[in-house]
């Protein structure tokens, strides 16, 4: 019976393996991305890069993780030795920042997509408020996260004496996360919904747009998890098993719509956004011009190909309309 007890407890090897299963599945959608997309453009982006990124600093926390389950997390408090308590709380220590870090060079990732959707300036002010918004939640908790505690070890948060409220520090963190992934759907909201082509395909690009709410949705989970249990390690598995799914979540949810029928999706219908705007032909040309292009211009050259067909068939009926008017005068010709 006592044996049974100890493997209940014991649940550092169900970390583990949720822990590195759900890398693997961001890894794979990261790669599923990128191959996409550039074999759809043959270039990569500066979305792209900051997703990038973004795995890196999601290894270094899984790699965090493993080694606080190597501790004894997941295993009852009270069969842990003060080295191997020692051990859980600085990989925790070390693991909170890498997990804001994360988050937030996706959140930065699909706001730069964002800025390639649309020229319009609300949608762009809003845009900028948005990554305001991320890079001052990431600095505050991070900054927070490493002086949660008095020195010489911040990480001993055992001792509430001398630490901050950590249930009102990370409920900061989860409500600005949850607000920061509801407004980048508005924002999609905004742009996509002026698109002028039938509800169906419309609900289809919202609906792959708006999976991020479950990102929204696990950050509130994992809060309600983590302000009910005590902070000993038994405690922990559920909201540490919460935190990876969020950064799986997220990590998935960025890179769906660049699966190529989005992609294809979005090719053909994300025209209409730029065309239903209170833009001037001239003023979009210019906009389109000084950043490089949206979407339209991007994603691929099919569409700027069909551009290019029209305006020669366009050009060619304005060449044939002249060529049956007479030459009213030599100044027509070229100067010699």
């Amino acid at each position: 019976m006592s044996d049974d007890i100890e493997v209940q407890s014991d649940q550092s090897t169900l970390i583990q393996i949720i822990t590195w299963f759900l890398f693997v599945v961001a890894i794979f959608s990261v790669c599923a991305r990128l191959g996409t997309k550039y074999i759809t453009t043959r270039s990569l982006k500066r979305d792209d890069l900051f997703i990038i990124v973004a795995q890196v600093f999601l290894l270094a926390q899984c790699i965090a993780v493993s080694i606080a389950t190597s501790q004894g997390l997941g295993k009852a408090w009270d069969t842990l030795t003060d080295s191997s308590v020692s051990g859980i709380l600085k990989a925790e220590y070390a693991s909170t920042p890498l997990f804001i870090l994360t988050l937030a060079l996706i959140k930065w990732s699909l706001s730069v997509f964002i800025e390639t959707l649309t020229p319009d300036n609300l949608h762009n002010r809003l845009n900028f408020g948005l990554r305001l918004t991320i890079v001052l939640w990431a600095l505050t908790s991070i900054l927070i996260s490493l002086f949660q505690c008095q020195m010489p070890a911040p990480w001993q948060y055992v001792d509430s004496e001398r630490c901050i409220d950590r249930r009102a520090w990370w409920t900061y963190v989860a409500t600005l996360n949850a607000g920061t992934e509801c407004f980048t759907v508005v924002l999609y909201l905004m742009i996509f919904y002026t698109i002028r082509v039938s509800w169906t395909r419309k609900a289809l690009l919202l609906s792959v747009f708006t999976a991020r709410l479950l990102v929204a949705a696990a950050v509130l989970v994992q809060l309600i998890f983590f302000r009910r249990k005590d902070q000993t390690s038994e405690d922990t598995p559920i909201p540490t098993i919460l935190n990876q799914a969020i950064l799986a979540l997220s990590v998935v949810t960025a890179c769906v719509p660049y699966l190529r029928p989005f992609m294809e999706s979005l090719e053909a219908d994300v025209i209409h956004v730029a065309s239903s705007l209170i833009l001037d032909e001239e003023g979009f040309r210019r906009t389109r011009t000084g950043s490089g292009g949206h979407l339209l211009n991007n994603i691929s050259g099919s569409t700027a190909n069909g551009a290019y067909s029209h305006n020669s068939i366009s050009k060619q009926k304005d060449i044939s309309t002249s060529s049956t008017r007479p030459l009213s005068s030599p100044t027509c010709l070229p100067p010699t």
